[in-house]
């Protein structure tokens, strides 16, 4: 069981890893998208700034909510998984015995 539970935490930061990754590239691209524009420096440094203020409050709104859901997704799965877990173990022991 304690296998079980080892494998969906790595799999748990796999995906809040993923979802990070996604959300910085996003955030990067569109500053090098601006960054490369061909427009005056300061123009561009306005819009800049403008866009990171904006975006940076969409993506704290997006992570929290994400991270709610994560939870709640988790609250709701771990009792299902400890039931499966105890009944899949006795399965599990007789195929170890069993040589399969």
């Amino acid at each position: 069981m304690r296998k079980m539970t080892e494998q969906i935490n790595r799999h748990k930061g796999e995906s809040e890893g993923f979802v990070l990754g996604v959300l910085v590239g996003a955030v990067v691209g569109g500053v090098l998208g601006l960054l490369y524009a061909p427009e005056e420096g300061r123009k561009t440094r306005t819009k800049l700034k403008a866009v990171l203020e904006e975006k940076g409050e969409g993506a704290r709104d997006m992570i929290e909510s994400l991270t709610d859901e994560i939870a709640s997704a988790k609250e709701k799965a771990e009792p299902l998984l400890n039931e499966l877990a105890e009944k899949v173990a006795p399965l599990v022991n007789k195929m170890k015995k069993q040589n399969l």
